[in-house]
């Protein structure tokens, strides 16, 4: 573990440098980025159905869990529970929150707190299109906002957001690289970190 902590603190510094030297932001390959993370997880990946909340608003549903409002999408995806697991809640019209490969995203500072979706069973909506998931209020040194855009309120925490530590994001992105299934896309980082602030730079993203 002392390893993962030094190669995140390292990629962090790394993200802000570049940041720094380039005024446009700077695509990065997961294979570049990624060297020596543990990806010791019991991660899955399963082609079922799936509540997707990446970009999830959330609202305070007491004792420290959010109700977060999350699409559900049908595919392969990334999680830890086992394939008969999903299998399983399906058959009780419930599925899980799983991850599918972001494209770009802004790293915000903490300690704003922000919802831990990941493997959170959830009640789909009667049309089938959007899902409820009860998560975990979660804070970190830093956490990333999937988005295509950067703006002021990005990491307000206004709403509250499904997100992931840096840490996780980039555990479950090496893990996903010996998956054919399901490759991670090219990262494309929207914001430079500096000491607490997030600042906004010009980028495009999916």
């Amino acid at each position: 573990m002392k390893t993962l902590g030094f190669v995140v603190l390292a990629l962090t510094c790394m993200i802000g440098h570049t940041a720094l030297a380039q005024h446009a932001p700077a695509k990065t390959h997961p294979r570049d980025m990624l060297a020596g993370i543990d990806t010791s997880a019991p991660f899955t990946v399963c082609n079922a159905r799936y509540a997707l909340c990446t970009k999830a608003t959330c609202t305070p549903a007491g004792n420290n869990q959010y109700d977060c409002t999350c699409k559900v999408k049908k595919g392969w995806s990334a999680g830890t529970q086992t394939c008969a697991q999903i299998q399983q809640l399906e058959a009780q019209g419930r599925i899980p929150s799983r991850y599918y490969p972001i494209k770009s995203f802004v790293t915000c500072p903490g300690p704003t707190t922000w919802a831990f979706c990941l493997d959170k069973v959830c009640t789909p909506s009667m049309d089938g299109k959007t899902a409820h998931c009860v998560c975990i209020g979660r804070t970190s040194k830093r956490y990333v906002v999937p988005t295509s855009k950067n703006t002021p309120a990005t990491c307000s925490g206004n709403p509250v957001v499904s997100s992931a530590s840096i840490v996780q994001l980039f555990t479950i992105t090496q893990y996903l690289k010996t998956q054919p299934e399901l490759q991670p896309h090219n990262f494309e980082v929207l914001n430079k970190a500096t000491s607490g602030h997030a600042r906004p730079t010009s980028a495009t993203g999916h």
